[in-house]
């Protein structure tokens, strides 16, 4: 075998260790997700705070183990798939119903603050 074919074969073999480009899409776009989810959960006050977790082995763990994350996106790829997400699509409809039974038990009365906005 020669020199150059071998080292095609070599990169080949690594490449089908990746996912393909669809799954990682598929993959990446929930992991970026879910790191979000991690940023809030543990408070951390930028993307960058994750992606500097990303970096660090021990913290990489933590992040794959606890949030079930397969492939930790870089913060400017987190911030890339997330601002494609409508809020008011996504977690109005979660609010919704919580919000109408605290509506007619009469809760919210006590919390109108200033022209009939709650707090």
């Amino acid at each position: 075998m020669t020199r150059k074919n071998k080292k095609k074969e070599q990169w080949t073999e690594e490449k089908s260790k990746f996912p393909s480009k669809d799954k990682l899409g598929k993959h990446l776009n929930a992991d970026a997700l879910m790191s979000s989810f991690a940023m809030f959960s543990l408070k951390d006050p930028s993307s960058l705070k994750v992606d500097e977790r990303r970096k660090e082995e021990a913290e990489s763990q933590n992040l794959k183990s606890i949030y079930g994350i397969k492939y930790i996106p870089s913060d400017s790829k987190i911030r890339k798939i997330c601002d494609k997400i409508d809020p008011k699509k996504y977690l109005s409809p979660i609010f919704k119903v919580p919000f109408r039974h605290l509506q007619r038990g009469k809760l919210l009365e006590q919390m109108v603050f200033y022209k009939e906005h709650y707090l």
